[in-house]
């Protein structure tokens, strides 16, 4: 069984050869939108002094590795058309 090191960076690997279509249809299918706004409000808690390109990227981490945890119980799918 592989370990969550392991595990991030198989998902990690499998999205690389995704279209940007396809990567929009897994946040759409595994993040409920109300939490962006709860990361957003989260990271610039934090971090106070930064500017908005950076509190964007923080926010992408965030979902990035809500992510990776969500893809420990099993593959993600994407949003069914």
């Amino acid at each position: 069984m592989p370990n969550p090191g392991e595990t991030a960076q198989t998902f990690f690997t499998s999205l690389e050869n995704l279209t940007e279509e396809q990567f929009t249809g897994i946040l759409e299918s595994n993040i409920d939108q109300s939490l962006i706004p709860v990361f957003a409000e989260y990271a610039q808690g934090i971090f106070t002094e930064v500017d908005e390109e950076v509190l964007s990227g923080l926010v992408h981490l965030m979902v990035m590795a809500y992510l990776v945890k969500s893809h420990e119980s099993g593959p993600l799918a994407p949003a069914q058309a």
